[in-house]
């Protein structure tokens, strides 16, 4: 599937701040990594991506502690 620019934008908005969420609380990379920065390792992003589709209950625990509007709430949880 291939996204439009818009919502490329808005899925890179979203799932970002979850993989920095699930790196911080689950320490899945040697070095704390943010993936709010101009340049993110592919294989930072690929490792934490790894360890969040294997326990995907994390989540929700993104959605419950993390302020989101209702719209963005719904769509990650989708």
């Amino acid at each position: 599937m291939k996204l439009n620019p818009e919502d490329a934008r808005l899925f890179y908005k979203l799932f970002l701040p979850l993989l920095d969420y699930v790196n911080e609380n689950y320490h899945v990379t040697i070095d704390k990594v943010r993936f709010d920065g101009e340049t993110i390792d592919p294989q930072d992003a690929l490792e934490v991506s790894r360890f969040l589709w294997e326990r995907t209950e994390i989540i929700d625990d993104y959605v419950t502690e993390t302020a989101l509007p209702e719209e963005h709430r719904e769509i990650i949880l989708s």
